[in-house]
């Protein structure tokens, strides 16, 4: 049987509890493991379970405790004929021959029918782009609880036909209070965080497309900050310019020396999401490209003033600090965190900064080999993997790479991968380029749970949806 069992049963048998209560527990202990994984003993010899969570006309087995997990994913690559296609993403302890993942427009676990797309499997971990396209209105569903778009993926085992995995494409706007009952005995440092970098400089993909260089290096999300939070992420990078001659704002988002739009615009879509959930939020103002290179000690106090104004009701206090619990902070009633990135000024509610890391290359192996060295170090929290190619100015001069969106065409799956693997036991923050191209949220929320000594695959799989 798995080891969850019988180390509970060896623990309550050299327990002085009375007999009948020990029978009692190891039988609804007994009762439990055979609902959430089959009985191995060997990897090779493997018992099939059918799960009875819901009753499918199409059977659900699982091989192993952890075996299969399938995502749905939107690329970022877009041009004026096309964009948001369907990747379908797989990982895979075991694959057996004729193992498939297959796009359904409906949810195949309740009702039979064909497919809108089939692809066999060859490896254990893999992504494929489908020719089907997400049809994106200007706003996600006007609600803040998980919802369905239409699509789900499975993942059919060669030798029984049988669904392995399931999961829909939709939004994670509550998955930490969903998965409250683990995570709240987690630090905040040890949390694992879906974020997005550069927030602010989105330019939603159903707006016209224009393939000028300031378009393809000027915008790293697709969609806008209530979305992105709507999505699943909770940390944006913002990074600020001062602009005193402005008559209605001084204070933007920039990316670099562009300006994108104004701080407060970016700070109501924050407050908006915070009002309408209990999660929690880490706004990492890391950068400052205009306007402070002189007179940095007023600057900086006039903006940490306004933040503070703006986001008073909502500001947990700096000295709770990073190794705070989880559920301390909800405590408090304050689940915004402003971590701030300069030294020049400290208020009551600025928090360490975050230090985020980099490998400023241009190519994927390059990408790899910098990031097996993050992780092979000791990096404090808090700090966050900065996920995305970064062009020269060269590159962007000459366009040799092609726009900020086809570089994360070539680095968001890998991304998705690694962090749904090995990386994901070790990161804090991870700041993603158009985050609906990458499974980084699931991926969290897997190895959050994970974490706090919990284990449940079927989070992502049978989830109601609104």
């Amino acid at each position: 049987m798995c080891n969850r069992y019988l180390l509970l049963r060896n623990y309550l048998t050299s327990t002085t509890l009375p007999v009948l209560w020990l029978l009692v527990a190891m039988v609804l202990m007994l009762h439990v493991e055979l609902l959430t994984c089959s009985s191995v003993s060997k990897r090779d010899n493997i018992q099939e379970v059918v799960y009875t969570y819901f009753r499918p006309r199409r059977q659900v087995y699982d091989k192993s405790c952890d075996a299969v997990h399938i995502d749905i994913i939107i690329s970022p690559q877009v041009s004026d004929k096309f964009h948001d296609f369907l990747v379908l993403f797989w990982d895979a302890e075991l694959i057996l021959p004729g193992d498939k993942v297959e796009l359904y427009d409906f949810d195949p676990t309740k009702k039979s029918g064909k497919p809108l797309y089939s692809a066999s499997v060859f490896n254990s971990t893999g992504w494929i782009t489908t020719n089907i396209t997400e049809v994106q209105n200007s706003t996600l569903p006007n609600t803040f609880t998980k919802y369905c778009l239409g699509f789900w993926a499975v993942y059919v085992r060669g030798d029984s036909s049988a669904l392995s995995a399931s999961s829909c494409l939709s939004t994670e706007p509550r998955w930490m209070e969903e998965t409250w009952y683990a995570i709240s005995r987690l630090t905040l440092a040890n949390l694992f965080i879906p974020g997005t970098h550069n927030s602010a400089a989105y330019k939603e993909s159903f707006s016209p497309y224009m393939n000028t260089i300031i378009y393809k290096y000027t915008y790293n999300q697709e969609i806008n900050v209530l979305n992105q939070l709507k999505w699943g992420a909770r940390a944006l990078d913002l990074r600020i310019g001062y602009y005193p001659t402005d008559l209605d704002e001084v204070w933007w988002c920039n990316h670099d020396f562009v300006k994108i739009r104004p701080l407060r615009q970016i700070l109501q879509d924050v407050k908006t999401f915070l009002r309408n959930t209990q999660e929690i939020v880490i706004l990492d103002f890391h950068n400052f490209p205009v306007g402070f290179s002189k007179d940095r000690t007023e600057k900086h106090m006039k903006l940490v003033s306004f933040i503070e104004e703006e986001m008073k009701d909502y500001l947990a206090p700096a000295s709770l600090g990073w190794s705070v619990s989880l559920n301390v902070l909800k405590l408090t009633g304050r689940r915004a965190i402003l971590a701030y990135n300069a030294k020049e000024f400290r208020t009551g509610y600025t928090w360490a900064p975050v230090q985020q890391k980099w490998g400023n290359v241009q190519n994927v192996a390059e990408f790899s080999t910098y990031f097996e060295d993050i992780f092979s170090s000791q990096v404090s929290a808090p700090w966050a993997a900065m996920v995305q190619l970064t062009p020269h100015a060269f590159d962007v001069l000459f366009d040799s790479l092609g726009g900020l969106r086809n570089m994360a065409v070539k680095v968001n799956p890998v991304v998705t991968s690694w962090f749904n693997g090995k990386w994901g036991r070790l990161c804090h923050i991870v700041d993603c380029d158009f985050i609906r191209g990458t499974g980084i949220v699931k991926a969290a929320i897997k190895w959050n749970l994970k974490r706090a000594g919990f284990h449940n695959r079927y989070f992502y799989c049978n989830t109601t949806y609104s």
